[in-house]
């Protein structure tokens, strides 16, 4: 695949399509909602007399309004990150990592009428190892913890691989029960989802700074999805000082991914391949 097909193909303009970084931009908004929840429930555990163990109502509730955040932020990763899917992140890394410098020659001279100097060719080069290495340490996170956990919540095979049952017995109105104490193998964390789209990431902000390629604005307003959320869930012990403390904390989280979709691609201040012709064929005022 070559560089215009890449950009027509994952990049494109058309307003129908759901683009990659438009399910990029939906596990992001997953991400920061199942944080803020987390901080949620630590910063108001305190003020509403909270049991240990499963006794305490208040905690079940969160925990249940979370869990069902972190399948569904679950889901659109395996949407975002599958191989099945021909137009999103893992077909998008292998079209990028299978690239060349050659290719990037004939695109700039077809588009642009520009041969490429060999100063440019040393912006544009690192950018293939870098997406055969991420495409690596994505598909790795994947099977480790997207894989384990949709087979969990989702299908729950009968093969064992990422599960584990516990037989015990309960006794009730003076009758044992005999129970099977479903249990996951793997650690539950939010972790290697900022991992995965951070390096997803890089990898497209690199590929647009090289390609000349524009595309439209997703910003992110992490202090909208703390405040709204807090607010949705009527937690009155969370004062005004613990939610700037977590509207510091999502913006930190989300650094690059907030970056990412602020940053309209394409020739602008930061690119290091801004050519005098290609301005006067493709003027932005970008300036990220």
């Amino acid at each position: 695949m070559k560089v215009e097909e890449i950009n027509e193909k994952f990049f494109g303009d058309e307003k129908t399509h759901r683009y990659l970084l438009d399910v990029y931009r939906e596990c992001v908004e997953k991400l920061i909602v199942a944080n803020v929840l987390v901080e949620v429930w630590a910063n108001s555990k305190a003020g509403h007399g909270h049991i240990k163990g499963r006794n305490c109502n208040t905690c079940a509730v969160f925990f249940q309004i979370y869990f069902s955040c972190v399948d569904s932020m679950f889901l659109h990763l395996r949407l975002l990150f599958s191989r099945q899917e021909p137009a999103l992140a893992n077909a998008y890394l292998e079209s990028v990592r299978d690239l060349n410098i050659e290719d990037y020659e004939s695109y700039y001279y077809d588009k642009y009428e520009h041969k490429v100097s060999e100063d440019e060719k040393k912006v544009i080069e690192p950018l293939f190892p870098l997406a055969k290495d991420h495409l690596s340490k994505i598909s790795n996170l994947y099977l480790k913890r997207v894989e384990p956990y949709q087979a969990f919540a989702f299908h729950q095979p009968k093969d064992g691989k990422y599960y584990k049952v516990t037989t015990g017995q309960r006794a009730e109105e003076g009758m044992t029960y005999v129970t099977h104490t479903l249990s996951r193998k793997f650690k539950h964390d939010l972790r290697p989802a900022k991992e995965m789209l951070d390096l997803l990431a890089e990898v497209i902000h690199m590929y647009l700074k090289v390609s000349s390629k524009y595309y439209h604005v997703l910003k992110i307003y992490p202090q909208n999805y703390v405040k709204e959320t807090v607010w949705i869930l009527g937690v009155e012990q969370v004062g005004d000082e613990a939610i700037e403390d977590m509207i510091t904390n999502a913006n930190k989280h989300t650094e690059d991914m907030i970056h990412l979709l602020e940053c309209s691609g394409g020739l602008n201040s930061h690119n290091g391949l801004i050519f005098k012709k290609i301005e006067l064929a493709q003027r932005t005022n970008n300036t990220c």
